[in-house]
């Protein structure tokens, strides 16, 4: 059976359904997020779950030893889906850079961090024959890296990062054997697009619009259209 590492697994959202989704198709599935009670739902089904920041070189070190040690994986891994992420929403003008650059270090610099660690893990056994393929790496992008919203600059340039990453990371573990693949993603009905406390700073040149930004009028009914988590996970 294969054996899967997903990162950005917080119950309810598209991380956990998919969890479930390889969970279900029999896989040995690797559940991670910045905190274990975050994943309790995922827990209950007998799904392996670590606590791992990407941010965190330690956690993503220990992460790694626990597959590599694992019995029933065998110490590999075939499928690393680097999801996790973060979002928020601002008018670049007031983007508080200090954010800005958080938003990078988990979008982009984290799922570097991740790919790398994991690699070895991923790559063809050298015992094996030069037809043997490795494993795949699966880098949940978004929409927005090609159709930049309003008010979500920031977030949109970090996934156009990853997009550019991608590419050239498909032409690079090309020869090693790992397939490489990036999964432009719409709008997904989960708690990644819950904005809490959300306020623009004082003095802001936008106070008039502040509304209408927090609803995100500018995108539309975005909860009519969105897909289900469930939805996301059998597309994927």
């Amino acid at each position: 059976r294969k054996n899967v590492l997903i990162t950005g697994c917080t119950d309810g959202t598209a991380g956990a359904a998919m969890a479930r989704r390889f969970h279900e198709r029999g896989c040995r599935v690797f559940a991670t997020a910045r905190k274990l009670k975050n994943m309790e739902a995922l827990a209950a089904m007998d799904i392996e779950t670590l606590e791992l920041d990407v941010t965190d070189e330690k956690q993503i070190r220990s992460a790694v030893e626990i597959v590599h040690d694992d019995d029933a994986s065998g110490g590999r891994l075939d499928i690393l889906v680097n999801n996790a992420g973060y979002w928020n929403l601002m008018p670049l003008a007031d983007q508080d850079l200090g954010e800005a650059r958080r938003m990078f270090e988990i979008n982009y610099f984290g799922l570097l961090a991740v790919t790398q660690a994991f690699l070895p893990l991923l790559l063809p056994p050298l015992s094996s024959t030069t037809d043997t393929k490795g494993g795949l790496v699966a880098n949940v992008g978004s929409i927005s890296a090609i159709v930049p919203p309003p008010y979500q600059g920031v977030y949109a340039s970090s996934k156009a990062a990853v997009a550019a990453l991608s590419d050239v990371l498909r032409l690079e573990l090309a020869p090693l054997g790992v397939a490489v693949v990036h999964i432009r993603t719409g709008s997904v009905a989960t708690r990644f697009l819950e904005v809490e406390s959300w306020k623009l700073p004082g003095g802001s040149a936008y106070g008039s619009l502040a509304g209408m930004i927090e609803r995100r009028e500018h995108m539309g009914d975005v909860s009519s259209k969105a897909m289900t988590p469930d939805e996301y996970a059998r597309r994927v």
